[in-house]
């Protein structure tokens, strides 16, 4: 059985904040997470092996007709097995199934890896924030029509 990709609920919350902690400098805390879970605009979706075990997930808000990305992310000792393409993949498919004409994103400027996967599906950089992380590293602002 091969890894799927589904609607994240309040039980994967535990290993996607454990993901945050791994793999983001400035993670969303638990009680947030589980907040994104119940917000009725917020798309949510996770990786699943064939035990269960979260691999990844990513996280949108639908506002009018774009989605703006939370955070994507695989934990560290599944990268590099196509996890994060298909969860760019879902999250393209999903945001188009509910009518979304774009989607928006940050990133570092230092993730040359998440920049690489953003370009590959589409996204174009349409801006930059400085010191937008930390108020010390700056973002690009990338967007997909």
């Amino acid at each position: 059985m091969a890894n799927k990709i589904v609607d994240m609920t309040q039980l994967h919350a535990q290993a996607v904040a454990r993901i945050e902690s791994e793999a983001i400098p400035d993670p969303w805390s638990l009680e947030s997470i589980r907040r994104l879970i119940e917000t009725d605009y917020a798309v949510c979706r996770v990786c699943v092996d064939e035990s269960g075990q979260v691999l990844g997930y990513y996280s949108y808000y639908a506002i009018a007709d774009e989605a703006d990305v939370n955070n994507i992310a695989v934990a560290p000792a599944c990268r590099r097995q196509g996890i994060g393409a298909s969860l760019m993949r879902d999250l393209c498919r999903t945001a188009q199934a509910r009518g979304l004409r774009s989607a928006i994103l940050e990133v570092r400027v230092s993730n040359a890896p998440a920049i690489a996967l953003y370009r590959k599906f589409g996204f174009e950089q349409v801006g930059i924030r400085k010191k937008y992380y930390d108020n010390t590293e700056d973002a690009l602002l990338l967007r997909r029509q």
